[in-house]
């Protein structure tokens, strides 16, 4: 199923640091230059998983809503662990982004979130 939107996931102070020049340059950008550098994303279904996998217990998250049919780098995908996942190949442009959501934890530290584009 071809999604309209993507998201990122990142901390509230990463991504006031990364925005360079008019788009979001996060680190894996500028640490991979000639590599394959890209800019992981999710779908809708996999926000929840991918926030509490991987930032749990984490305050001050955003959850970046990018708007596909605008971002100007090539967006690819990638399987891991028979997910398949969407990334950013290059530096984001902020008018592909359409919204910023700071995230909150239950007591465990875990997130819920529910993400409804019907």
């Amino acid at each position: 199923m071809k999604h309209d939107l993507i998201f990122h996931l990142v901390s509230r102070q990463t991504w006031k640091d990364r925005i360079v020049n008019g788009a979001y340059q996060p680190e894996s950008l500028t640490e991979n230059i000639g590599k394959e550098a890209k800019i992981p994303c999710c779908n809708p279904d996999q926000v929840e998983r991918v926030a509490n996998n991987k930032f749990k217990g984490t305050e001050n998250l955003y959850l970046i809503v990018i708007d596909v049919n605008r971002v100007s780098p090539r967006i690819t995908t990638s399987e891991i662990d028979g997910q398949v996942y969407p990334q950013i190949n290059g530096p984001l442009n902020m008018d592909a982004v359409i919204d910023k959501i700071l995230l909150e934890t239950d007591q465990e530290g875990l997130f819920e979130i529910e993400i409804d584009i019907h």
